[in-house]
């Protein structure tokens, strides 16, 4: 898993890439955040070039999906444990259906 804490304090989004040929990538106050430089001697296509750019623009939105999605996950593990107490405990099956029904909504919902 991804240790999410080192990136505590970075620049919020959203941040810019640069068009085709420009070099800096900007955060959302226009300040250079990174440089991206062409090599001549192994070059980017056009499109390589700007997938990369958009992709260092999106480390933000990134992280804030990874974060989401382990907070889910720490989650579900939780409901299925309360489930694994509920099958232990006999309890009565149409309630552990519900329960079972609304934690598979919950996850479609999650990855939807």
């Amino acid at each position: 898993m991804i240790d999410t804490d080192k990136y505590e304090g970075h620049t919020l989004a959203p941040w810019f890439p640069p068009d085709f040929g420009g070099e800096g990538l900007l955060d959302n106050k226009g300040r250079v955040m990174a440089l991206l430089v062409y090599d001549e001697e192994e070059p980017q296509t056009s499109d390589e070039w700007l997938a990369n750019a958009r992709l260092i623009a999106d480390a933000p939105l990134l992280l804030a999906e990874v974060k989401r999605l382990q907070d889910a996950l720490k989650e579900a593990v939780e409901v299925v444990k309360e489930m694994e107490g509920m099958a232990y405990a006999g309890a009565d099956t149409d309630k552990f259906a519900n329960h079972a029904l609304e934690f598979i909504g919950n996850v479609k919902e999650l990855i939807e």
